[in-house]
């Protein structure tokens, strides 16, 4: 794992005051919500765990802590009892201490592209992964544009790689000059950029792309050759459920924006819906696959004969299975629904989520006679 700056500086955080500690894990399942167990412990002592592992970890420390305050009549520093932990209780050989200023350079000089000084694959791989997790705590989204600047290889050819370089760093001046606050450029690979931007939707992220075409169009390395480049965006859960998924949606729009013309970004078209929805408010009885136990009643803000939008109390999983219990409007008879999350969002007007769900099996005849009841 490469930790970027925000995940250092959380941990600095959390280690100068580690009251936190005496809380967990009755807070929650994470020492902070903008990172994981497994994140806080690597960070601090190189040791790599899976989630469940590192939280069992900490749990441990914690109850070791607290025996050696008791026994020694004064605060311990967690860093002292972690380690401690590793190298006795777990007998691990990679536990270390390093001054968080030394391990902020290196991990900048390891998260960097040599040439123009922005995030490199490997460390944007790292971000996505991240947003990810916050975006399904939150039940929000983000978007993605991957950039390629058109015809770069005749830069090189005919003009030689100094001047190649020299249009990549004048990108980047654009990238880093032209992007909001929260947007994370990177280098993917050769003329390839990757823009990650945190809480955009599909619209918002055309319009961050189509400010950053329009700002490369007066870029004049050479007079008698523009620079350009051509996009493609992702909207995170809409257009992918990880990271593969979005990458690849991103990677479709930006070779169809290639092949109509270049110089411009591409989104993936909304599909028209075969199957309108019908506004109907049912109570549905939620259960999450495969803990049949865990059951949430929700209500149907529409309903179609292929799927449904309902909201809840919080965002679910996109691409989990689901099961509904669909009752008719007099409560007359159940219908069971297979489903599986398309996407979902926690509304930030009130503590509800919202959440469309495709149904996995023909269910058009049962979902008919629902909203024939209905109507009736």
């Amino acid at each position: 794992m490469i930790a970027d700056e925000e995940l250092i500086s959380e941990v600095e955080w959390l280690l100068a005051d580690d009251s936190w500690l005496a809380r967990f894990p009755h807070q929650g399942a994470t020492p902070s919500p903008r990172i994981t167990c497994r994140e806080f412990i690597e960070v601090c002592t190189d040791v790599r765990l899976d989630e469940e592992q590192a939280f069992e970890a900490l749990c441990r420390i914690q109850q070791l802590q607290q025996q050696y305050e008791q026994a020694i009549g004064r605060a311990v520093d967690l860093r002292v009892t972690m380690l401690d932990f590793f190298t006795n209780a777990q007998r691990f050989q990679s536990p270390r201490v390093i001054e968080f200023a030394t391990y902020k350079q290196q991990a900048n000089r390891a998260a960097r592209d040599d040439l123009t000084g922005l995030y490199n694959r490997r460390a944007i791989l790292e971000a996505l992964r991240r947003e990810i997790a916050r975006s399904h705590r939150a039940g929000t989204e983000f978007s993605v544009a991957m950039l390629d600047i058109d015809d770069f290889k005749r830069f090189n050819d005919d003009f030689g790689h100094a001047v190649g370089d020299q249009v990549l760093k004048a990108v980047t001046e654009v990238l880093t000059s032209s992007l909001r606050s929260a947007d994370i450029p990177s280098r993917y690979g050769g003329e390839e950029f990757l823009l990650l931007m945190p809480e955009t939707g599909t619209a918002a992220a055309r319009q961050v792309t189509a400010r950053l075409l329009e700002t490369t169009r007066t870029l004049k390395i050479l007079p008698q050759r523009p620079i350009r480049f051509s996009a493609g965006i992702a909207t995170y859960p809409r257009h992918g459920h990880d990271i593969p998924g979005v990458l690849a949606a991103a990677d479709r729009c930006l070779y169809q924006a290639k092949k109509t013309g270049k110089d411009r970004a591409v989104a993936p078209q909304e599909q028209r819906r075969t199957r309108p929805r019908i506004p109907l408010h049912l109570p549905l009885t939620l259960h999450r696959q495969p803990r049949a136990s865990d059951v949430e009643q929700v209500v149907t803000v529409d309903l179609s004969q292929g799927g449904a939008r309902f909201l809840g109390r919080l965002p679910l999983s996109p691409g989990s299975e689901i099961d509904l219990i669909l009752c008719e409007p007099e409560g007359k008879k159940q219908y069971l629904l297979r489903s599986r999350v398309v996407w979902s969002r926690r509304l930030r007007r009130d503590a509800q989520a919202e959440t469309g769900v495709s149904f996995s099996s023909d269910h058009s005849d049962v979902v008919q006679r629902i909203l024939d009841s209905a109507r009736n």
